[in-house]
């Protein structure tokens, strides 16, 4: 009886510690037309580049930015370059890219934020030819927009505020200095 009544208890307090944990979970994706329907922008294009926006713990839900080249679009006031979002990791439904591979985006939101899911019918381009057929031809982005690459901004400004700093640290060290006469 003791014996039970402790593997009870052990038990109750390991089950106690447990943290919750959710994992992605998606339905069956719905057929093209569907999804099209469903989304606020969908279109194709090439990934240029992608910035992970790390907040002050690793999470998986931190959102990575992932720049395109739009070549063809379906639906959306999209130009021709975007900017989408989606969680750094696949346990939070977020989506990985790959540099330089052509996409089918199915994206959701606002035309200045839109998300993109793991549980979206986005594909790599080359995986979704039965998609591009049943939704037809799309148009050229017609509103011409070139996204800046401003990752080079931060480490060009602690240079230049490093040599600036030193110039004047060099001026005021050598104003403050005796003369030798």
């Amino acid at each position: 009886m003791k014996q039970w009544l402790f593997t009870l208890f052990a038990v109750s307090v390991f089950l106690s510690q447990a943290s919750t944990a959710w994992a992605c979970s998606c339905i069956m994706p719905r057929l093209p037309s569907e999804e099209l329907a469903n989304a606020n922008a969908v279109f194709t294009g090439k990934v240029i580049v992608q910035k992970t926006k790390q907040g002050l713990t690793f999470s998986s839900t931190d959102p990575v930015e992932v720049s395109f080249v739009v070549s063809q679009v379906w639906k959306g006031d999209i130009p021709t370059e975007v900017i989408i979002t989606t969680a750094r990791d696949s346990a939070s439904c977020g989506y990985t890219f790959e540099d330089g591979e052509e996409y089918l985006v199915y994206a959701n939101g606002e035309i200045d934020a839109l998300n993109v899911s793991l549980c979206s019918r986005t594909a790599v381009l080359a995986n979704a030819e039965a998609d591009v057929r049943e939704l037809g031809s799309g148009t050229t982005p017609d509103k011409r927009v070139e996204l800046e690459d401003d990752s080079l901004f931060l480490p060009i400004a602690i240079s230049l505020g490093i040599i600036f700093g030193s110039i004047a640290l060099y001026y005021h060290h050598e104003k403050r200095r005796p003369m030798n006469s």
